[in-house]
């Protein structure tokens, strides 16, 4: 199934640039609906852009605390946990925080739907391409190995559904 999620333009270009492989949210009606394989079609708020991502595996957390925790912060795309913490109490209020639990979804690009965006079709490979500085660090960022990540197998969860707290 695939799924649709606008995103300010910050996120987007963390998930596009490979930064990014764990998705934090609200286990709420719209999570609830993501299984394990899904596609998730991210979309840009400001310019529409989008990027499509498989969900890889999903981990419920009693609280986004726990998530950061648990999950080190390099996956959510950020330095430091303090930052991932502002990000979330910007992003959710109180009452919705403690209303749902935490999920990490954690994802995956495609890749022809990465090429896309630089415009980039296999007729481009077949010519010499002359690349800009900014380029090329790009290229050098997203080509970096990502660090790898062991988490309590409990909490990957396969198919979980209308979970809520009471």
């Amino acid at each position: 199934m695939k799924h649709h999620i606008p995103v300010p333009p910050f996120t987007f270009n963390k998930i596009y640039d490979g930064v990014k492989k764990v998705d934090i949210r609200l286990f709420d009606k719209t999570t609830q609906r993501i299984r394990l394989g899904d596609s998730i079609l991210y979309i840009d708020k400001n310019s529409g852009e989008d990027i499509e991502c498989q969900v890889k595996g999903i981990a419920m957390f009693e609280n986004f605390e726990e998530l950061i925790a648990h999950i080190p912060s390099q996956l959510i795309g950020y330095s430091n946990a303090n930052e991932i913490a502002i990000r979330i109490k910007r992003m959710y209020p109180d009452k919705y925080r403690m209303s749902f639990f935490a999920t990490a979804l954690f994802i995956d690009r495609v890749a022809d739907r990465a090429n896309e965006r630089e415009g980039n079709s296999i007729d481009d490979y077949t010519e010499e391409k002359v690349y800009t500085d900014e380029e090329r660090v790009r290229m050098k960022q997203s080509s970096r190995p990502q660090p790898r990540m062991t988490f309590d197998e409990e909490r990957l969860l396969y198919g979980m559904h209308n979970y809520q707290r009471d």
